[in-house]
């Protein structure tokens, strides 16, 4: 072993190899950046959730919250929600009064790592003797819970959310980029996990500290049975998710980068060989067996090829046998149901050959470019258009858009209060708020999260309170300037532009035209970033270039969207209440889904948009022609600068021939409607204002 590393072959393709990663994003702030940014995001879901009154806690797992990936690998996002109603035993002795309570059963014959979950009663600690609802279903004389009709109500879900849904393992989900598995958590001494903790190791990893953590870690079955089990159908896998999530937390970015070079030679090189039979995880639970073979003081940027070299001898040995044993449950064979003995051997002969050849094929690595970049390193980093540097820092920036614009599309899905009265959705608004202050002492990053919810709540409770006030002709109450106050901070321009939508329908318009003169100077600055919350994205947004010119991304310098739910409708100018009600036929509505519906009925508009629109009307209130005839102009050069890139355009065409009826060019209205119906065909309140200036208007029962 030692020879290896004094090698100066190896030592100079580690270096070269470790500098290259840290050329495609693999760097310790990046690492770290990728785990914070997806923590947040569970804590986020999980918090609005508990205060909305579900019972689900959510976790992300895989290579996105590890920060074991890269651009190139394109890794998909994992999401694990853990249903927090049933209550799993091991043994009866865990019985809970009035739970839904399901006990941990295993046939001789069922694999180690799968177990039947048997229904018991809520009431006393016995089992279930009849069918307990659909996803029920009688095994040798048993109730159980069926992981097969679990996964199909989450598809039947996910089709009405989206209109499709795929299906691969544990997972059912709405998008291709997302795995999202239902679970169920099972905490107290599980021998699975007992018998890991307790055995004899050669190394110095795990360390003690890690142990000890993972006897208190809970543990989760995912409806999923073994390949070759003719009850899988039934089954439920035991999955030790959050132990090896905390064992991925503990590796240095050396130890980083070995596991990604790992999935990388697993992507570009095996999967020519054996298809997809090697998968993340057989990558993960190699190095996992290598990190406790290998002493710690080898784990180092200089050994990096050596250390690759290790985790395939580790690989080839288990294709050898045949045997790639589960990192923690002990019994589990990883490659049943993925590779055939056949096919071990084969990719034993290839693995060996890729050893014999000092890692050679590395060249042949497409993904981030990573073989040319090692055969022509200069030249390569030269003509990729972004230096180091730049990419890692739109790789952080790419992160907080992602993250910033799944927190407030999380807000509007989860604070669904379409078909609520004012009064009640006011009232559910200050629950909630209340609610989030238990968060302000826990974790850092739930008091975090706590607080950046606690800004958008207390902007829409200002904001449904003020409709009230102006429905009932009556003053501003002093607490909505205070909540706006407290909330202001959310981003540059929305909740300013939502104050002066409000003062402007109010009759204070020499406020609203002070605000709006505000919102235009912060909107001006450099590097201000629109993000819709309706989640509406744009290419660019996928792609780590589009963040190039962006800096890094804040409240301060980020543009919302700005959305007025039907409780806050007499905080809209009167035009806007055409976008609550877009469905003008029975068609528009059949194609909607449960994800669209999130935002059809309410008033959404680009934040540039709305800005100009206000100022136009603010300004034609004020008999300020001049500054009116300005905004008008501003509107229009502001649309068709910005019409590839904007949100909501069906909207801002809309307003843009509002403004145009109002300045009596009713030709240019009649366009700006059409063209709003060209690029949205269906549910566009368009539709609504070619038949309201058709002269056929009176005769449509409209009302919202």
């Amino acid at each position: 072993m030692s020879d290896y590393v004094k090698n100066t072959f190896y030592k100079t393709l580690s270096k070269r190899l470790s500098s290259v990663l840290e050329d495609i994003g693999v760097s310790e702030a990046t690492v770290l950046a990728r785990r914070e940014s997806f923590l947040l995001r569970e804590t986020n879901i999980t918090i609005k959730n508990t205060i909305n009154g579900q019972t689900g806690r959510y976790y992300h797992f895989g290579s996105q919250s590890e920060g074991t990936t890269t651009p190139g690998l394109q890794s998909d996002m994992d999401l694990l929600v853990c249903n927090n109603s049933v209550h799993v035993m091991i043994s009866l002795g865990d019985w809970r009064k009035g739970m839904e309570n399901v006990l941990m059963v295993k046939e001789d014959d069922m694999n180690p790592q799968q177990y039947l979950l048997q229904i018991i009663s809520p009431n006393c600690a016995s089992p279930e003797t009849e069918l307990y609802d659909e996803l029920s279903e009688c095994y040798k004389e048993r109730i159980i819970l069926s992981s097969g009709r679990c996964i199909a109500k989450a598809m039947g879900r996910y089709n009405n959310i989206s209109g499709s849904s795929n299906n691969a393992g544990p997972s059912a989900s709405w998008s291709k980029d997302v795995d999202v598995v239902q679970a169920l958590g099972v905490s107290g001494s599980l021998q699975e996990v007992t018998k890991w903790i307790d055995r004899i190791r050669p190394g110095h990893w795990p360390t003690k500290e890690l142990l000890s953590e993972a006897r208190d870690c809970m543990c989760f079955l995912v409806p999923v049975g073994h390949p070759f089990s003719k009850t899988k159908h039934i089954e439920w896998r035991l999955s030790p998710n959050l132990i090896e999530r905390n064992l991925m937390f503990n590796l240095n970015v050396t130890q980083i980068k070995c596991y990604i070079v790992l999935k990388m030679i697993k992507k570009s090189l095996f999967n020519s060989v054996v298809d997809d039979g090697i998968t993340s995880f057989h990558c993960k639970t190699v190095l996992f067996y290598t990190l406790e073979r290998t002493p710690l003081h080898f784990w180092k940027e200089q050994n990096l090829a050596f250390l690759v070299k290790q985790c395939l001898h580790t690989l080839k040995r288990m294709l050898k046998i045949g045997l790639c044993p589960h990192y923690i449950i002990s019994g589990v064979n990883l490659f049943e149901g993925k590779l055939s003995r056949v096919q071990c051997r084969k990719l034993h002969t290839y693995v060996l050959k890729l050893l014999r050849n000092d890692l050679d094929e590395l060249v042949k690595i497409g993904i981030d470019n990573l073989g040319d970049r090692l055969m022509s390193f200069e030249k390569i980093r030269r003509d990729f258009g972004l230096s180091r540097d730049m990419l890692n820092a739109c790789i952080l920036k790419k992160l907080d858009y992602d993250r910033i614009s799944y927190r407030f599309y999380s807000t509007n899905s989860l604070f669904e209060f379409r078909n609520k009265p004012v009064n009640v959705v006011l009232h559910e608004l200050v629950v909630a708020l209340h609610a989030l202050m238990a968060y302000r002492n826990g974790s850092a990053l739930e008091s975090r999260v706590s607080s950046e919810i606690s800004r958008d709540l207390l902007i829409s409770i200002a904001s449904v309170q003020s409709s009230i006030c102006i429905e009932n002709v009556t003053p501003l109450l002093p607490c909505i300037l205070e909540c706006f106050k407290c909330g202001l901070q959310t981003d540059v321009a929305s909740s300013r532009l939502k104050l002066a939508s409000i003062l402007l329908c109010s009759g204070h318009l020499d406020s609203a035209a002070y605000v709006l003169k505000d919102v235009k100077r912060r909107m001006s600055l450099k590097g201000a970033k629109f993000i819709c919350r309706c989640r509406r994205g744009h290419e660019e947004d996928k792609t780590l270039l589009g963040f190039a010119r962006f800096t890094p991304l804040s409240d301060t310098n980020i543009v919302l969207c700005v959305r007025f739910s039907r409780q806050e409708l007499h905080c809209v100018p009167p035009i806007l209440l055409f976008e609550m009600k877009r469905g003008i036929t029975e068609d528009d509505i059949k194609e909607r889904n449960l994800g669209k519906n999130i935002y059809m009925e309410d008033a959404s508009v680009d934040a540039g948009v709305f800005l100009y629109y206000l100022q136009y009307l603010t300004y034609g209130g004020l008999k300020n022609r001049e500054q009116a005839e300005m905004a008008y102009v501003a509107l229009q050069e502001y649309i068709i600068e910005h019409e590839q890139d904007m949100y909501h355009t069906e909207t801002g065409l809309n307003l843009l021939g509002h403004c145009a009826e109002m300045e009596c060019d009713f030709e240019m209205a009649a366009d700006m409607f059409r063209k709003s119906v060209e690029i949205f065909p269906t549910n566009n309140a368009a539709h609504w204002h070619i038949l309201r200036c058709s002269d056929r208007y009176s005769l449509i029962k409209y009302q919202i």
